[in-house]
C-alpha cells in the first residue's frame, strides 16, 4: 500500500492535481455508480454498499460544492 500511496502522490504532482480535483471526479464516478447506472451497479453491490456509496457520494459533492470555483 506505501508503495501506491507513493506512485498517486507522484502522479499526482507530476500533472498537478489538487485534492479538489481528485473530489469531484470520484464524486462524479460515484454519482454516475449510485444514479445513471443505479440497476447495473445493483446486481453487483448488496444494498449496504450500495447506501455506503451513496453517502460517499453526498460528503463529496459537500465538499466540491464548497470548491466550485476551483474546478473552473
Amino acid at each position: 500500500m506505501n508503495d501506491l500511496a507513493k506512485e498517486l502522490n507522484e502522479t499526482f504532482q507530476k500533472y498537478k492535481i489538487g485534492p479538489h480535483e481528485i473530489a469531484y471526479w470520484m464524486y462524479l464516478t460515484l454519482e454516475r455508480m449510485t444514479e445513471d447506472n443505479r440497476e447495473m451497479y445493483e446486481q453487483e453491490y448488496t444494498k449496504e454498499e450500495m447506501e455506503r456509496l451513496e453517502g460517499i457520494a453526498g460528503a463529496l459533492n459537500e465538499i466540491t460544492n464548497q470548491c466550485w470555483w476551483l474546478l473552473k
